[in-house]
């Protein structure tokens, strides 16, 4: 069950942009497996150096950044997630 204490053991920073309040977790370097379970498509020789993931405090309009791409994802894909964090 997703809620703020985990997320937030997990890493995330719950950050607030004058009202808005985003869930926000940087993950440098992340390992191909991270990667997979994000669909991303990616080459071993020019895998990102970061991943940021981003939704609103009530889990709405997720989000994937790699580099200057972003993809929306959903809650289940959220929690395959914090699996392997």
């Amino acid at each position: 069950m997703l809620n703020h204490e985990l997320l937030i053991s997990k890493g995330f920073k719950l950050n607030d942009y004058s009202g808005l309040k985003l869930y926000e977790l940087v993950v440098d370097n992340p390992k191909g497996d991270f990667l997979d379970l994000l669909e991303f498509d990616y080459d071993l020789e020019t895998m990102p150096e970061s991943v940021v993931i981003q939704f609103k405090e009530d889990f709405s309009d997720m989000i994937v950044a790699v580099d200057v791409d972003v993809w929306d994802f959903a809650l289940e894909d959220l929690e395959k997630l914090l699996q392997v964090l």
